[in-house]
């Protein structure tokens, strides 16, 4: 039932008559878990087009940290023990903060 409630209508009646949570995990999994590549690419593009105009800071920030978290989840870093992480890591902080401002 929760787990029905927490995804869009659309989404929902698509899998609302799978027997149990676990089908519908996998199902939801296997629909959405693969490289979204047009979707990625929209991502950019709103980020790249997101102003200000009359938002708030904090609703502009918001509407550009979804779409980050959004287009973090489509890139994992690797775990390293070389150290490149925490550079990379810090490049890609560097890299919000221009979206910011």
């Amino acid at each position: 039932s929760w787990l029905i409630h927490s995804i869009t209508q659309t989404i929902a009646n698509s899998v609302m008559w799978i027997q149990n949570a676990y089908e519908v995990w996998v199902n939801l999994s296997n629909r959405f878990s693969g490289k979204n590549t047009p979707r990625i690419f929209e991502i950019h593009r709103n980020i790249a087009n997101l102003t200000q105009d009359t938002d708030s800071i904090s609703m502009y920030y918001t509407k550009l940290k979804a779409f980050r978290d959004e287009l973090s989840s489509y890139h994992t870093l690797p775990r390293c023990t070389c150290g490149v992480i925490p550079n990379l890591t810090s490049f890609l902080d560097e890299d919000y903060l221009m979206n910011f401002l």
